[in-house]
C-alpha cells in the first residue's frame, strides 16, 4: 500500500511539473498610441512578452497592416517585465477613410498561442487635440477647447502638463484622464484643478467604479481660468506614458 501511494505521489508531482512547463502565451502590455485617425496610415508599438514570435498580426474589422519591426524593449525605470513587458512590435495600420467603426482591435498571433485583443478608439481627423510642450506650470499652460479630447503624453519622470481652461459661474466642469485602461504605462495618473489664483479646487488619483483613471467634477463659484493638471503619482514617465483629456456631461 506504502509502495503504490509513493507511485502515484510521483506521478501526481510529475503532471503538476508538466503543467507548470506550459509556456505562457504572448501579451500585450501597453501601446502607443492610444487611438487611431480616419483615413491616416499609422506606425502602432505594441509592447509586451513573447511578441517576437509573431507570425501574424490581425484587426477587427479588418485593416491593411504589417508587422515593420520586433525587437527587445528597455525597461521603464521601476517597472518589470511582467508590468511592462520587454518585447516590442511596430506594426503600420491603414485606417479607411470611409472608416465607419468606432473601434478596432489588434492580436498577436504566435505560435505558443494569441494574445488577447486590445481595442483602440478611432477617431475622426481634426476631431482631437494634440499637447505641446512646454506646459510645465500656470505660466506655460496650454489653452484646450475643451469641445475636442486631448492627446497627451507624461514625457519623462517628472513631468507635468498644465492645460487652461475657460470655467463659468455655476456651469460644471467634468473632466476624466483615460490611460492605463487604455493601454499606457501612465499606471497611476493624477488629475488636479486649480483656480486662477492657484489654489487647488479638486484633485483625484483614484475614481470609486473606473480605478486609476481619475475624473474630477467641479462647479465654479465665479468666471475666469482654471488651470487642469496631468500628472504620473509615481513621478514615472517616457514615451509609452501617453494618455487621453476628456470633459464628461
Amino acid at each position: 500500500m506504502i509502495h503504490r501511494i509513493a507511485v502515484a505521489t510521483c506521478l501526481f508531482a510529475s503532471f503538476a511539473e508538466a503543467e507548470d512547463k506550459t509556456p505562457e502565451p504572448p501579451k500585450i502590455l501597453a501601446v502607443a498610441p492610444l487611438r487611431l485617425v480616419v483615413g491616416e496610415t499609422q506606425t502602432v508599438r505594441l509592447r509586451g512578452l513573447k511578441l517576437k514570435d509573431v507570425t501574424e498580426v490581425r484587426s477587427t474589422p479588418p485593416m491593411a497592416l504589417s508587422v515593420k519591426e520586433k525587437k527587445d524593449a528597455a525597461l521603464p525605470n521601476g517597472l518589470t517585465p511582467k508590468d511592462a513587458g520587454d518585447q516590442e512590435l511596430v506594426v503600420e495600420v491603414i485606417v479607411p477613410a470611409d472608416c465607419p467603426a468606432k473601434t478596432v482591435s489588434l492580436e498577436v498571433v504566435t505560435p505558443g498561442g494569441t494574445t488577447i485583443p486590445r481595442e483602440f478608439a478611432i477617431v475622426p481627423k481634426d476631431e482631437e487635440a494634440r499637447e505641446k510642450e512646454p506646459n510645465n506650470g500656470f505660466r506655460e499652460a496650454q489653452a484646450w477647447d475643451t469641445g475636442k479630447p486631448m492627446a497627451g503624453s507624461i514625457d519623462a519622470d517628472k513631468d507635468v502638463d498644465v492645460f487652461r481652461v475657460e470655467g463659468h459661474a455655476g456651469k460644471t466642469l467634468a473632466v476624466r484622464v483615460v490611460a492605463a485602461a487604455a493601454g499606457s504605462l501612465a499606471i497611476d495618473p493624477n488629475l488636479s484643478v486649480f483656480d486662477a489664483d492657484g489654489r487647488l479646487r479638486s484633485s483625484a488619483d483614484d475614481s470609486p467604479g473606473i480605478g486609476n483613471n481619475p475624473q474630477i467634477r467641479i462647479v465654479p463659484q465665479r468666471d475666469g481660468p482654471l488651470f487642469i493638471v496631468v500628472s504620473d503619482a509615481n513621478d514615472r514617465g517616457g514615451a509609452w506614458h501617453e494618455y487621453r483629456l476628456e470633459t464628461q456631461p
